[in-house]
């Protein structure tokens, strides 16, 4: 699935290691394959950068969505 925009995502729908790690895309396929994984959510590493490019501190968009997942 393509995250592009989006800063949350299931742990379920974690694929892509740039975006959401090797742990997350790890569980995330774990979890496609029907092995017994808690349900979890992930901030994509995207979430926290600026314009630049460059990490920085969550906007508020980003600590909303996080809040929502919750």
């Amino acid at each position: 699935m393509n995250n592009t925009g989006r800063r949350v995502i299931p742990l379920h729908e974690a694929s892509d290691p740039k975006s959401a790690g090797v742990k997350a895309s790890t569980l995330g396929r774990l979890l496609g394959a029907g092995f017994p994984v808690p349900a979890g959510f992930v901030l994509i590493a995207h979430a926290g950068a600026d314009s630049n490019g460059r990490g920085s501190y969550l906007d508020r968009a980003a600590t909303e969505a996080v809040l929502t997942a919750v």
